[in-house]
């Protein structure tokens, strides 16, 4: 068994290594699921359709010329805006008798960073990602073999 090294160059090899081995391991997974984000997004996926962007033939900024490919991206439209929380108001609960009298302010400070980190857009990529990444697995297994 390796042991965890001692030295701060040896941990950070060894950290190196963990990551390459990890990035290695999930690109084919995460590979074709990239694609299905662009097309969801209505960005260019193909190479057809990168070279035309590049070329600038047509007109690509009406939002008329590119829709969404299939009635699955409805449904994923229609299930992440149901579960993201648009505008959303924390309610705290204190838990012992030293936060009895700050929940209005917790709440508000919450209420504030949620907003301020403007957490509702990462909040509707990690859903993204949840319905998405699966159909890409998927494409992966039939398409590649991965490591076992």
């Amino acid at each position: 068994m390796v042991t965890y090294p001692k030295e701060r160059s040896g941990q950070l090899e060894w950290w190196k290594r963990k990551l390459d081995h990890a990035i290695d391991y999930w690109r084919p997974i995460f590979e074709p699921s990239k694609v299905l984000v662009a097309q969801y997004n209505n960005e260019a996926a193909t190479t057809r359709e990168k070279e035309e962007m590049r070329y600038n033939m047509g007109d690509t900024s009406d939002p008329g010329i590119r829709n969404k490919a299939n009635i699955v991206f409805g449904y994923l439209d229609q299930s992440i805006a149901n579960i993201a929380a648009h505008d959303p108001t924390f309610t705290v609960h204190p838990f012992n008798k030293a936060g009895i009298g700050s929940e209005r302010i917790v709440s508000r400070i919450s209420d504030y960073w949620y907003r301020e980190t403007d957490q509702l857009v990462h909040d509707k990529r990690a859903l993204l990602d949840a319905y998405v990444c699966p159909f890409g697995e998927r494409f992966c297994r039939t398409r590649t073999t991965l490591p076992t």
